[in-house]
């Protein structure tokens, strides 16, 4: 058992540093034990991994609703499923870490059981999962074509577009009702990092606030998606503001934004 899982640690890591060559090491290795607690059976191990107010999304296309829905489920949920004795552990088959930036972290996880995006932060020095959005590979495929990219990035833009015009219609196309937004804050004069929430109702009113109103030529918006799989995707999305890393699945024929970690872009004055 000890050789196997050496075995399975050492294809790990080498996997997970070929796909984030530009990450410092100590990262990939701290990022990289953070996700392998995480699929383990180790009570301890799970629990220094998943933040407390993780959430993880899980995308099923069930035969007979003949749509695609997505279940919200939590830290105790994640416990629970993760120490079931009757249940086998993942097997790990593949690892891409697809951004370090700011102290937060962008990967895909592979096993025999399901994929899953993972949004990870740094927080008092440890590497937490904050996010997950999870495709079982035992329930058939929804039928998701290679087309929905242009979808995936359109609903991207009309969430960050229509943060930046107040335009709360694309806004509320953008997102799904039970999304969850997070950013960590340090508190000033302290080490202490607290989550801030964001959710679907405030994102509405906040847009059509116009709070973030920018003209368009100060927008500056790269995206790029980082991986996607039948019906679920993550993408990163970089403003002149954000840094944003969205997890996205597609709900009754939709792509919809259903997790979302952040952080202010270094450059830019605070503006809330």
């Amino acid at each position: 058992m000890k050789i196997r899982l050496l075995l399975i640690m050492t294809l790990m890591l080498g996997m997970a540093g070929m796909a984030a060559a530009q990450i410092p090491q100590a990262e990939q290795d701290a990022i990289t034990k953070t996700i392998t607690g995480y699929i383990s059976k180790n009570a301890q191990s799970v629990k220094n991994a998943v933040h407390p107010e993780v959430c993880r999304m899980m995308s099923f296309s069930p035969p007979q609703m003949k749509a695609d829905i997505v279940i919200r489920s939590g830290y105790s949920e994640i416990m629970a499923a993760a120490l079931h004795p009757q249940r086998p552990a993942p097997i790990l088959q593949n690892l891409d870490i697809h951004v370090f930036k700011e102290n937060v972290a962008a990967a895909t996880l592979v096993t025999d059981q399901f994929t899953e995006e993972i949004l990870l932060a740094k927080i008092q020095g440890n590497w937490l999962i904050l996010n997950l959005l999870q495709k079982n590979l035992r329930m058939p495929a929804s039928g998701a074509q290679d087309t929905d990219t242009a979808a995936i990035e359109a609903t991207a833009r009309d969430y960050i577009e229509g943060a930046f015009s107040g335009n709360a219609d694309r806004m509320e196309r953008a997102i799904h009702f039970d999304m969850h937004k997070v950013v960590p804050r340090t508190q000033p004069g302290s080490d202490i990092t607290m989550l801030q929430y964001s959710p679907y109702e405030l994102m509405i009113k906040w847009t059509a606030s116009g709070t973030a109103n920018l003209p368009e030529e100060k927008w500056e918006i790269k995206y790029k998606l980082l991986h996607k799989l039948d019906n679920i995707a993550m993408a990163e999305v970089l403003s002149s503001q954000y840094y944003d890393y969205i997890q996205l699945s597609r709900v009754d024929g939709q792509w919809k934004i259903v997790n979302v970690l952040w952080v202010p872009n270094p450059s830019a004055p605070r503006r809330h």
